[in-house]
């Protein structure tokens, strides 16, 4: 095992601060300093949040990941509710960002939740746009494991986007059914200093047959149980989704094939204390039609943190995950400490063809990592994850 993935997620700026408050002189305490500010500022917040009022949280930043090297990153993270009189209707949250990266790569997202009132409805949209120098291994455990990064074997330019909406209706306590839709668009292309794809991704069957510019369009629904405390950051419950995708040639779609998903996601709180022991088992499957840019992948920031995005794909894809969750105290108002937290990981993906010998080779993964509550429920992160050599 060794280290070939680092994330940190946006974050050195809000650490950077926190640690000059936490450094703070007892003089500037006393004068009513950054702390007292500090303290005003969360009151007004706190204020806010109990009247159901949105919060608007600006940031810039430096972050780091193994695929993009330094990236300077800006955006905001909304919340607000569609129900300012509903007590226990969740928080909406729309988070964007935008960044710039020391390898020139350009990158865009946003994952938004929002919650309808009475929570009659629930709304996600999330969107991606990367421009960037990229690696493609091909397809399957062997060539993932048995191919070396380098820019002569793997290294392609890629430009990639996807609309993913999807919404769903409340037809009994915590179980959600509604449409899904997918759009996404790859170009893959000769690095910027190259004029021709290098011969191994030039003479790759998939790439042949699929072609370096691929779109895709697909209907479907998801059905979903849904107890989760809060969605975006749970202590407590339990969601199972089965989410069925139908990819055709339609609205610009050029290939026809089926994506099937199901996740099961658990987490346990300890006593009244923000500590959570969090599960999860995930499984993914494109029929044949599939093409390259679109199988199941593993090892994304998403689930196996520690490699580097693309490099195991296949038609079946699965992993478990076990988190342990620990912020350091009960948050209260200017109380820097209780912002904190860490988390410890362990898993194991699996890629191939089809189910018959999923599972003949595995994925391993295992990291650590430090929360930041910007505000309550919402945090950045650090992530720091290790897998197999390579």
């Amino acid at each position: 095992m060794g280290f070939v993935g680092m994330r940190f997620l946006p974050t050195l700026l809000f650490l950077s601060f926190t640690l000059a408050l936490c450094a703070q002189s007892d003089d500037d305490k006393k004068s009513g300093g950054l702390a007292q500010k500090l303290k005003q500022l969360d009151e007004k917040r706190q204020a806010k949040l109990e009247a159901g009022l949105p919060l608007f949280t600006p940031f810039a930043a430096p972050s780091f990941s193994p695929e993009f090297g330094v990236t300077i990153s800006g955006g905001f993270l909304y919340t607000f509710k569609t129900d300012r009189n509903e007590e226990g209707l969740q928080r909406s949250s729309i988070p964007a960002a935008i960044g710039i990266s020391s390898n020139g790569s350009i990158l865009a997202s946003t994952l938004t939740t929002i919650y309808g009132p009475g929570d009659r409805y629930r709304g996600y949209f999330n969107a991606w746009y990367r421009d960037n120098p990229d690696n493609y291994w091909g397809v399957g455990y062997d060539n993932a494991v048995e191919r070396e990064k380098d820019k002569d074997i793997t290294g392609y330019q890629r430009k990639w986007w996807r609309v993913n909406p999807t919404m769903v209706f409340k037809i009994a306590p915590n179980i959600f059914v509604g449409p899904s839709l997918d759009f996404n668009r790859t170009v893959a292309s000769p690095l910027d200093d190259e004029t021709a794809f290098n011969p191994v991704i030039a003479s790759d069957a998939d790439i042949l047959a699929d072609g370096a510019v691929n779109q895709n369009a697909g209907y479907g629904a998801t059905l979903q149980y849904d107890s989760r405390d809060v969605i975006q950051n749970p202590y407590n419950g339990l969601l199972v989704s089965v989410s069925g995708l139908n990819y055709g040639n339609f609205l610009g779609g050029q290939n026809e094939y089926q994506a099937i998903s199901v996740d099961y996601r658990q987490y346990v709180q300890f006593g009244d204390l923000r500590r959570v022991l969090a599960w999860e088992v995930f499984t993914r499957y494109v029929t044949d039609g599939a093409p390259w840019p679109e199988l199941t992948q593993i090892g994304t920031p998403f689930d196996l943190r520690g490699y580097i995005w693309g490099r195991f794909r296949d038609q079946a894809g699965s992993f478990a995950l076990v988190e342990y969750r620990h912020m350091l105290r009960h948050r209260s108002p200017n109380d820097l400490i209780g912002r904190f937290g860490w988390v410890a990981w362990g898993g194991l993906g699996f890629v191939s063809p089809d189910y018959e010998d999923h599972f003949a080779n595995s994925i391993p993964n295992l990291g650590a990592g430090i929360r930041f509550e910007v505000e309550p429920r919402m945090n950045v992160r650090i992530d720091i994850g290790a897998g197999m050599d390579g």
